[in-house]
């Protein structure tokens, strides 16, 4: 199964939450400028091959980023990644989390979530 069918499986299953929606205002590989927040953004796939005790299989890992204008305070994102993890497939696991205030850019301040969730695709 191909890497990009698995991220397929995964973008449906995040659309199709109905809480998850209710929470956001899309999900994107790339979001529209000037974007209403919070929305998530999926991110970079990490790759590794090799033979697993399962195996030959590669281990994916991704990066989906969950963006907030609410800053000064991260409790979106937690919230968001909670309804995230409810509504993801149960081959997906969840690889970490982190959120933390982003005022890089002047015009704007975020609160930005990183989830890494890993799964495995059979060659």
């Amino acid at each position: 199964m191909s890497e990009y069918l698995r991220q397929d499986e995964i973008y449906a299953a995040l659309s199709g939450s109905a809480d998850l929606m209710a929470a956001v205002t899309g999900i994107f590989e790339a979001p529209p400028l000037k974007q209403t927040s919070p929305y998530l953004v999926f991110g970079d796939a990490r790759e590794s091959g090799g033979e697993r005790m399962n195996g030959q299989q590669s281990e994916i890992t991704l990066t989906l980023h969950i963006w907030s204008a609410r800053w000064k305070t991260k409790k979106e994102c937690y919230r968001i990644r909670d309804l995230i993890v409810r509504a993801l497939p149960d081959w997906v696991q969840l690889d970490g989390f982190s959120a933390e205030l982003d005022d890089e850019e002047e015009n704007y301040k975020w609160t930005h979530g990183e989830l890494d969730i890993r799964y495995y695709d059979g060659r």
